[in-house]
């Protein structure tokens, strides 16, 4: 049977990490690894550390185009290009040497959980195929959770994992739990520049 899926699409704040790192735990709990992946390098190495600190840094490896760090953890942060490429070749989390006749579901039989952060990169014109790819050749036994604050059609989305992965639940919110300010800056008369505020009516007005 397929995997549940999850869409998760909320403000910047909101608890996305939260939600993933819940899901993580749940994976490792049934024994399961979880391969967690980010569009941009920099980004994957921010995800290392904040694993290590949360899982412990011996459960966490990292895998990118620059750098391969204890490939066959618990938790494997890389780039969405990486994990596209293992499930077109060879079993890379593990190191392995293992036969190009190995299906997906061999090489990653042993991973639960595919974390898709930043998943609004599928609406990039140049890379959005990665990820489009990801989620059509995901193995259904693995349960998979796509993130993003800024995606338009999040019902859309989630219908289609549905309907190429397994029935996925969408979960969306507008709250913001950290609110913006915005500010204007202009030079005033023997001030120089300044930054003002909007008016309340317009911080509300901006922030729809």
């Amino acid at each position: 049977a397929a995997a549940a899926a999850a869409a998760a699409l909320c403000r910047p704040g909101a608890g996305k990490t939260a939600i993933a790192e819940a899901a993580a735990a749940a994976a490792l709990a049934r024994g399961q690894r979880v391969i967690y992946t980010t569009p941009l390098k920099a980004l994957s190495n921010q995800k290392l550390v904040e694993a290590a600190a949360r899982f412990g840094s011996a459960r966490v490896g990292l895998q990118t185009g620059d750098t391969s760090l204890n490939t066959d953890a618990d938790i494997v942060v890389m780039t969405t290009e990486i994990l596209r490429n293992i499930m077109y070749r060879t079993a890379e989390i593990a190191g392995s040497s293992s036969s190009m006749t190995n299906t997906r579901d061999e090489r990653l039989g042993d991973v639960g959980l595919v974390v898709l952060d930043e998943v609004h990169y599928l609406g990039d014109p140049w890379r959005g195929s990665v990820w489009e790819e990801v989620i059509i050749n995901c193995p259904r036994h693995i349960q998979m959770l796509a993130m993003s604050a800024t995606v338009k059609n999040p019902e859309a989305l989630g219908g289609w994992i549905s309907q190429v992965h397994g029935e996925c639940v969408t979960i969306k919110t507008r709250f913001r739990p950290v609110p913006l300010r915005w500010v204007f800056c202009h030079k005033a008369p023997r001030q120089g520049a300044v930054l003002e505020e909007l008016a309340p009516q317009q911080q509300q007005q901006q922030q729809q």
